[in-house]
């Protein structure tokens, strides 16, 4: 990319992702068609899903020109492309915050109109699931979730206070990344 070019492009990025910030905040919109384009692209960073649904929130596919030509089509005169950022995948290294946050998503903002837990043992709960796919997976982390889980001043007795929330939460985490891997296997590519 030209180097010139960059605080351009940065600043169109900018204002697409405000605009569609700006179109979900308003009452009445349905997050739905915004999911749904998050699941077509689902190993895009967040940042691309967002510019993707503000751009052609319809879009099955994106790839660059000459990607097209190779699958066998040709980029009419006067199409725009969809600006995303370099396309971002995440890292066995990025797996462990990835386990963390999607614990907190799962079990701590309910849906029933229940209460949150404490803080304690939000994390504890988080830090644990955390801990048990880093170690099914063989990703590095378990020292750092204990870790986590001592600085937060989570104990032997909150764990066992919250043992099947973790066991039932890690074993629906697991489940969920094998099919995605048996998926990634099976998977000629993109339509």
């Amino acid at each position: 990319m030209n180097p010139e070019a960059k605080p351009e492009a940065r600043s169109s990025i900018d204002t697409l992702l405000s605009t569609l910030k700006e179109r979900l905040a308003q009452p009445g919109t349905s997050l739905l068609p915004l999911l749904n384009t998050m699941s077509r692209f689902s190993r895009y960073s967040l940042a691309n899903q967002f510019l993707v649904f503000a751009q052609r929130p319809d879009a099955t596919r994106v790839q660059g020109y000459r990607a097209w030509h190779k699958a066998g089509y040709q980029v009419r005169k006067g199409e725009h492309g969809i600006v995303i950022c370099a396309p971002m995948r995440f890292t066995p290294r990025d797996s462990d915050t990835l386990a963390h946050e999607t614990t907190h998503v799962l079990l701590h903002f309910p849906t029933d109109g229940s209460s949150r837990p404490d803080l304690v043992t939000r994390e504890t709960e988080a830090g644990a699931v955390t801990y048990l796919l880093c170690t099914q997976l063989g990703i590095a982390g378990t020292d750092a979730s204990v870790e986590y889980i001592q600085f937060y001043r989570g104990t032997p007795d909150t764990l066992d206070a919250s043992l099947e929330r973790i066991r039932a939460t890690a074993q629906r985490l697991s489940s969920e990344l094998d099919a995605i891997r048996f998926d990634a296997k099976h998977d000629p590519g993109p339509a």
